[in-house]
């Protein structure tokens, strides 16, 4: 199994080396797609979000792949949709840039081509890009999904819980993280899209608004996308389509459903004392920033 990974690193580093030398991640317009793109810090809702966009008729969010992101990995993105890794390849191969790559793969997997469909792009780790994806789309659009950092270390202990084989199916892991290195990795992935917050075409969505008050938060992403609010958005089953893939709720099996506020607070009573001490002293200072606590006096 060793062997396997190891040789398998190696091809997508091979494959990711030629297509750099091809200028596939080179800065710069490429697409004029009105793209949008949703990126933050692991269990911080983005799968929640991309659902509710799902459910907008104007809107096409497929399953995460972090397709956009180096490095470039073909067999994930054909494992994900249930396609063969060969046609993605090709694909790729005849792309002379990335954001042209990922704006035919989802326009043909919405089947629409005339514009009247917006893909959406979902992957935490988009967060982490977005200076290219905005030099990449000259009209797309990021958002921004931040989450209190207390709740998401809850979160980010034991995730995943569940991945995808070769054939696709899902299967079970076990992952258990330290409160320190959780707390280290939210202050770091929320980070990375923090300086984007005056650009005009960032958008940032607190994870708590969209729960507790989700009328407004939507309609406020809308506005920004450009984009009239549908009620329906807010209602899960009423606006489905697509293919329901293993992958579109691979370790967030409630993101799909009503909307729910149990995992809000979660840490009071999931994180003792001296853990509360380690989130505090790893990422307390980004708490204040952001607005959830005034001082650092809250553990």
């Amino acid at each position: 199994m060793k062997v396997f990974s190891a040789l398998r690193r190696l091809q997508i580093w091979r494959f990711h080396r030629l297509m750099c030398r091809r200028g596939w991640f080179d800065n710069g317009p490429h697409s004029d797609s009105r793209a949008v793109f949703i990126g933050g810090c692991p269990r911080s809702g983005t799968t929640v979000l991309r659902e509710i966009l799902h459910r907008h008729p104007r809107f096409f969010c497929g399953v995460e792949t972090a397709m956009l992101v180096p490095m470039f990995d073909p067999r994930r993105v054909a494992r994900s949709w249930r396609m063969d890794v060969r046609g993605i390849r090709d694909l790729a191969s005849s792309c002379s840039h990335v954001s042209v790559f990922a704006d035919r793969f989802y326009r043909s997997r919405a089947g629409k081509d005339d514009g009247s469909v917006r893909w959406v792009d979902k992957a935490p780790s988009n967060a982490r890009i977005v200076s290219e994806l905005l030099s990449w789309f000259p009209n797309g659009r990021f958002v921004h999904v931040v989450r209190d950092g207390r709740d998401v270390v809850c979160s980010l202990r034991c995730y995943p819980h569940e991945t995808l084989s070769g054939s696709g199916t899902v299967r079970p892991v076990t992952v258990r993280r330290s409160v320190g290195d959780c707390a280290m990795t939210w202050r770091h992935e929320t980070s990375q899209a923090l300086p984007y917050r005056e650009h005009p075409r960032y958008h940032e969505v607190r994870y708590e608004d969209l729960i507790t008050r989700p009328a407004q938060a939507v309609e406020s992403l809308c506005a920004f996308l450009g984009e009239d609010f549908h009620e329906e958005m807010l209602h899960p089953g009423l606006a489905e389509r697509g293919p329901h893939l293993p992958a579109r709720l691979l370790n967030n099996p409630d993101a799909g459903g009503p909307l729910h506020s149990q995992s809000i607070g979660r840490w009071r009573y999931d994180l003792c004392h001296a853990e509360q001490l380690q989130v505090g002293s790893g990422a307390g200072e980004l708490l204040i920033a952001l607005g959830y606590e005034k001082k650092n006096l809250w553990a």
